[in-house]
């Protein structure tokens, strides 16, 4: 009966991961009209960094995107309605993406449920899938998910100075791309036929933005910026490790690292072993727990690099699904449990 459903799921990827896409929309939706103060005081984290921009505030990180979206501020009597709508679009966009990369590079099998229907079902009502993009819709992750994915694809077209200025782009939108996918993009341009060309050209632009960012990227202009409340960013530095673990929530999270570490060490050995710092460089967004407390979220951005990952590696090297057996999926059952979205500084608030 599981395997049905699984299958059932998976048959059906695109219609349901829809399905639950529209029904959290409407949840959202809903409760802004509850409380439309919501709205009217911007209080969201992330609707600061929109407009944060290099001509106002100066050289401040996360604000490449904001500089890119100041012509539009600058011609509109209430931006801040309209960067709301960006930002759906935005989360619309990166989730549409997802969907298909999923779709077209883990096929649906109708014989058995392998690793790929498995990651499908994860995809449509696991914690770290469709709910929790929505749930983060307008995160700057999700800007940086389809510059990540834009940078693979340049490089598996051998096209490592435009992949590394790519690069250079995500991490001026926001620096934890250097932590989650700069070592995935560094690996994957190894696996070219001219690895070294490839990587330099990753390398040296997107270094130079690390540096930028890292030498210049403070800015007490941008503390001022009247939206949101995402004005701390600029207050403090680039680490930010106090934090208090309830019992409950560090079991899960480790869960769940360990379920993404074993499915990716799942990949690489059922494909002859091979590409194996590649598949190493996928897991990498387990460092963000070093650097930062929204434990939930950087769960969400290991869940989703590890698909574009092996999605990206089916088309580089040609790689298989790996075998489901019971002993793998009662390890990996975490990413497929609906707890609803992961959250942002708490785990799966729908259980709280």
């Amino acid at each position: 009966m599981i395997a049905a459903a699984a299958l059932f799921v998976s048959r059906h990827f695109r219609w349901l991961a829809w399905l639950v896409y529209a029904a959290l929309a409407a949840e959202r939706i809903g409760s802004l009209i509850r409380d439309p103060s919501r709205i009217e005081t911007g209080r969201d984290w992330s609707i600061t960094f929109y407009f944060a921009n290099y001509v106002d505030h100066g050289f401040a990180r996360r604000g490449l995107l904001g500089t890119v979206l100041r012509p539009l501020v600058d011609r509109l009597d209430d931006p801040f309605l309209w960067i709301l709508g960006i930002m759906a679009a935005l989360n619309l966009v990166t989730t549409f993406v997802l969907i298909e990369m999923v779709a077209r590079r883990l096929p649906h099998r109708e014989d058995r449920v392998d690793m790929a229907v498995f990651l499908r079902v994860a995809m449509v009502i696991g914690s770290g899938g469709v709910m929790q993009l929505m749930n983060e819709h307008g995160a700057l992750d999700q800007v940086n998910y389809l510059l990540l994915i834009l940078a693979l694809a340049l490089l598996a077209r051998g096209r490592g100075g435009f992949a590394g200025l790519v690069a250079a782009a995500a991490i001026l939108v926001h620096e934890a791309f250097a932590v989650f996918a700069l070592p995935l993009l560094l690996s994957a341009a190894l696996l070219g036929r001219d690895a070294t060309r490839l990587a330099i050209g990753v390398a040296v632009p997107a270094g130079s933005a690390i540096i930028a960012v890292l030498l210049f990227g403070g800015s007490d202009a941008a503390q001022s910026i009247p939206h949101g409340i995402g004005q701390v960013a600029w207050r403090r530095g680039l680490f930010e490790t106090e934090d208090t673990w309830h019992l409950r929530d560090l079991l899960l999270t480790l869960w769940y690292w360990v379920a993404i570490g074993a499915v990716l060490r799942w990949w690489w050995r059922d494909n002859g072993r091979t590409a194996g710092l590649y598949y190493l460089a996928a897991l990498s967004p387990l460092a963000l727990n070093l650097l930062g407390t929204d434990h939930p979220r950087w769960i969400g951005i290991g869940v989703v690099t590890a698909l574009i990952a092996i999605c990206h590696a089916g088309s580089a090297i040609g790689t298989r699904p790996a075998r489901l057996t019971p002993a793998r999926a009662a390890l990996a059952l975490i990413l497929v449990l609906p707890f609803g979205p992961l959250g942002q500084a708490g785990l799966h608030p729908w259980l709280n």
